[in-house]
């Protein structure tokens, strides 16, 4: 007995039948070693390994021409001269009147009002 109150089991038997085993007659023989893929397993480690290839390689030809353009742009604004059109200048004896399209009026009219009621007694500074 054991400290449970229950009897040993048998040693060299387990209370649970265990599955089955590479041991075991149960396993069907393989012709290929174990570990080893076919040539289903091959060619996609291919195909994966050519599809990264490709992703980098299109990410490298994306960033290569980003930067292609950044340099093309910074050259052609420190090369930029803009052209002015201009003419000489002579005196005119006749007057110009220009008539432009405006107003004069202010979107928004507020009253205003001093800030301290009184009179100035001394001003130092001449308005003209």
């Amino acid at each position: 007995m054991n400290d449970f109150g229950q009897t040993p089991l048998l040693k060299g038997l387990p209370p649970w039948p265990l599955p089955p085993g590479p041991d075991r007659e149960t396993a069907p023989p393989t012709s290929e070693p174990p570990g080893r893929g076919g040539p289903g397993r091959r060619l996609l480690g291919f195909s994966v390994l050519v599809l990264f290839i490709g992703g980098l390689g299109l990410g490298i030809w994306r960033h290569y021409q980003q930067h292609r353009q950044v340099m093309d742009t910074a050259e052609q604004r420190a090369n930029f001269v803009p052209s002015v059109r201009v003419e000489a200048v002579t005196q005119r004896l006749d007057t110009l009147n220009v008539t432009l399209p405006a107003t004069t009026l202010g979107l928004v009219e507020a009253n205003i009002y001093a800030r301290a009621s009184g009179y100035v007694l001394k001003r130092y500074v001449d308005r003209s």
